[in-house]
């Protein structure tokens, strides 16, 4: 509808014009006035172009501009903008298109931005991971070479302490009395620290605690050598739990568990 009134509003004047025209034609035909005032001729003696006075031109020669004008209008209106409508909307439809792979593009740099970090994050939870167990496996090994050093010191001061307790001098009393108490004190001060080092609920430390305890208390060559044959043993498994427990917490194989001695 709005194209119908825009082609044919523009048209409306002229065809008033032109219906003017020809009733003034009709006049004019079967005698009348002219426009200024006079007594038109009749029959042939008036001309088709002479009877249109100056005024008439002029009306006429504008409404043929405006009747072409809307001609082009109307062609405008049925042909030229249809196209260029459907031009607009491809266009507007390839803006969209562009828009639409734009915003898929940037979710998935955003989904690919997003499992990147997370794996940034778990990588660095690891190294954090590991670095801690790396600290505590070496603290670990720190503790395992100050225990086996603590019980070698046990079994050489133990196992000879017949020659510690024997004064050079022979017979000096105070000599053999001052050598004891140096030795006693540093058994008292080994053993100590073994058992400090060691979980007494265990069982191999335990063990190796009751033997420190009967190499203290034997007398005779052959116990002493006997009690020291079984504080190495013990300590051997002691030192081999621990080191079980170091490779456990760095490769993640669980060792094999040993009863404690409330069990």
């Amino acid at each position: 509808m709005s194209r119908v009134l825009r082609v044919f509003l523009p048209i409306l004047p002229a065809i008033l014009v032109a219906a003017c025209a020809t009733g003034h034609l009709g006049a004019v035909g079967g005698g009348g006035v002219n426009v200024s005032g006079g007594a038109l001729p009749t029959g042939s003696d008036a001309s088709f172009l002479g009877s249109f006075s100056a005024p008439l031109w002029v009306v006429l020669v504008i409404n043929l501009a405006t009747l072409i004008s809307a001609g082009v209008n109307a062609w405008a209106v049925f042909r030229v903008a249809p196209k260029t409508a459907l031009l607009v909307a491809e266009k507007q439809a390839e803006v969209a298109r562009e828009a639409v792979s734009a915003s898929a593009a940037s979710a998935t740099a955003a989904r690919e931005a997003a499992v990147a970090s997370t794996n940034n994050a778990a990588t660095a939870a690891r190294s954090a991971e590991n670095q801690g167990i790396h600290a505590v496996a070496r603290l670990r090994q720190e503790w395992i070479n100050e225990l086996r050093g603590r019980i070698a010191q046990a079994h050489a001061l133990l196992s000879n302490r017949e020659q510690a307790s024997t004064s050079p001098e022979g017979a000096d009393g105070a000599a053999d009395a001052a050598a004891d108490l140096k030795y006693r004190r540093e058994a008292n001060e080994v053993v100590a620290r073994i058992e400090l080092l060691l979980n007494m609920e265990e069982q191999p430390a335990e063990a190796l605690m009751a033997a420190i305890r009967r190499l203290e208390k034997a007398g005779a060559l052959s116990e002493r050598q006997a009690a020291a044959r079984e504080v190495v043993t013990c300590g051997q498994a002691v030192l081999k739990e621990e080191w079980d427990r170091v490779r456990e917490e760095l490769t993640g194989v669980p060792r094999k568990m040993r009863p404690s001695v409330s069990s």
